[in-house]
Parts: C-alpha cells; structure tokens; sequence
C-alpha cells in the first residue's frame, strides 16, 4: 500500500463525514503510515498513526478540534481504518475535560495531556 492510497481512502473518509475540506497529509514511517488532517479555518486538526500490517492504528491525537467535530474526525479515522481492515483503534492524546466522552465512546485511552500540568498516564 502506498501513501498515495491511503491519502485518497483517508479524504474519501473524512468529506463522507461532512468535515469541511483541509489538507490532508499521508507520509510512510517505520511503524506504518503518518496521517494528518488539518482545516486551520474552523480550527480543526488530527493526527494518528495507521500500519495496514499489524491491523492498529495509534499515536492519534485531536490536536485542535470545536465541540462535534471531534466526534466527526474520529468516525471518519473509523472508517478509514475499517476500509484499510485495521481492528484496534487507540486514541492516545485528548484535553483531561474530554477523557470521560471518549472513555464512554468506547475509545481506549492511554493519556491526556493538560496543557499546565502536561502528559498524564491513565490507568
């Protein structure tokens, strides 16, 4: 799979949402696959790892996001993951205030991170 297709899959996936229209960025590392959507406009930005291989996608972060919108983002990575046959999706990186909505969203949470008091692990 080359970037190129998931670039493609990933913008099929995100305007099916109703997000409105950004950059989006897909560039191949060791672990798999980087990919970032950014719409500086309507402050919206998120980022997450995809390896097609090993069926996860990780590292993800809601980077800059306005109340619905982050919801919007992540069922479009959903969708994303389940065309690219990924089964384990893990969001890594959201505000303290939001962990709960998440939690209940059934998301696995690794950590938050407060922007006065920094990374927090999460049990």
């Amino acid at each position: 799979m080359r970037p190129e297709d998931i670039e493609r899959e990933m913008s099929k996936a995100f305007y099916a949402q109703g997000l409105p229209r950004g950059e989006i960025n897909v560039v191949e590392k060791e672990t798999g696959f980087l990919c970032r959507y950014y719409a500086p406009r309507q402050k919206l930005e998120y980022i997450f790892m995809v390896n097609p291989l090993a069926r996860v996608s990780s590292k993800a972060s809601i980077l800059s996001s306005v109340p619905g919108m982050g919801r919007r983002m992540c069922r479009a990575r959903e969708a994303l993951c389940k065309k690219l046959g990924i089964q384990e999706i893990i969001l890594e990186y959201v505000v303290p205030r939001a962990a709960g909505f998440w939690a209940r969203e059934g998301y696995e949470l690794r950590r938050v991170r407060d922007h006065f008091e920094g990374w927090k692990e999460l049990d």
